[in-house]
């Protein structure tokens, strides 16, 4: 098999694995709907969608920001931009990826990004003082490789699903716990707070799957503590204005 077709293989498993996907998210959603409700399956639904195009959008910055990266010119290290620009020229990229530089003394570089027009490469500190220019310049071909063969849309895809899965199963286990099914008759609103809380923080979380769960369980705990003080203020406000409420001894 050439080079080619092992690419044009890896294309067509990629796409089955995202219909295979959508497929799951469409099973999960129907047992939402039928356990919660249309409601909290309309919720789940768009939750997913939101979070996917978020995550798929913002992916080469919310890795950036995590990695501590910031964008460099010409002027700042010109070894490594030429070292770059010529590396995407030999990869026939139409354009050169940006480039990012990481305060770091481990060695270590990466691309990102879900297309090639909109992909860049970092590096650390720690491999630009590690290699020198002929190790420099094969680092940054294989990086070019990624991006030519979209490994990196692939990446980015991956992280959104375990993301998308990962908030979805952890706003269903604190629904469950807190707000019972569509047979429920606790019509207790905590369930339905948290998802919402949980949506927000999901989406706005960094750190791939792992950030999305931390952020998802800080939903939890400021869901709860923001809806018992809220019951605890209301309950004493009403008693104050209503003594009769108050239990006689």
């Amino acid at each position: 098999m050439t080079l080619q077709q092992q690419i044009r293989s890896a294309r067509t498993r990629t796409l089955v694995v995202m219909i295979l996907f959508f497929a799951l998210m469409a099973v999960i959603v129907a047992g939402v709907y039928v356990f919660f409700g249309s409601g909290f399956g309309l919720l789940m639904l768009l939750v997913a969608i939101g979070y996917g195009f978020f995550g798929y959008i913002a992916a080469g910055s919310i890795v950036a920001a995590t990695a501590g990266a910031h964008k460099i010119t010409k002027a700042d290290a010109p070894e490594l931009w030429n070292t770059v620009e010529n590396a995407a020229i030999a990869a026939g990229l139409s354009k050169t990826p940006d480039i990012y530089i990481i305060d770091d003394p481990a060695p270590n570089a990466f691309a990102a990004g879900r297309t090639p027009d909109k992909a860049y490469v970092a590096a650390t500190t720690g491999i630009l003082q590690l290699l020198d220019k002929r190790e420099l310049e094969g680092v940054m071909a294989h990086e070019m490789a990624h991006v030519r063969n979209r490994d990196v849309r692939l990446m980015t895809l991956a992280a959104v699903m375990v993301g998308v899965i990962t908030l979805i199963a952890d706003m269903l286990m604190w629904s469950i716990f807190l707000g019972g099914g569509r047979n429920s008759d606790n019509n207790n609103p905590v369930g339905a707070i948290i998802a919402i809380v949980c949506c927000y923080k999901g989406m706005t979380a960094t750190g791939g799957a792992a950030g999305v769960g931390r952020a998802v369980n800080e939903a939890v705990v400021i869901s709860l503590l923001g809806v018992f003080a809220f019951n605890y203020i209301f309950t004493q406000t009403l008693l104050a204005t209503n003594p009769s409420l108050q239990t006689i001894k």
